[in-house]
């Protein structure tokens, strides 16, 4: 049995998100429903922005998104590295 079948991502008790590299949201996990009062069909294709306050969309702005420009982390190179 994998990990991912004993602690499946939905049951986590804290947040859990997967963005693309446009900031849409492609996954949340339950928690993230019962805290923030959307759904998933609501949340799904939408802005992680719509999520973050201004001062946490300037902290993604500066360090997250640089961060991941920096480690050349793109769609295309994680459907490359999976295969």
């Amino acid at each position: 049995m994998y990990t991912a079948d004993l602690f499946p991502l939905d049951n986590f008790p804290v947040e859990c998100m997967v963005t693309d590299d446009k900031r849409r949201i492609v996954y949340i996990n339950r928690y993230i429903e019962k805290q923030y009062g959307y759904s998933s069909d609501e949340l799904l294709g939408a802005d992680l922005f719509v999520l973050l306050s201004k001062a946490s969309q300037i902290m993604y702005d500066i360090y997250i998104a640089s961060c991941i420009t920096a480690a050349g982390v793109t769609t295309r190179a994680c459907y490359e590295h999976t295969g």
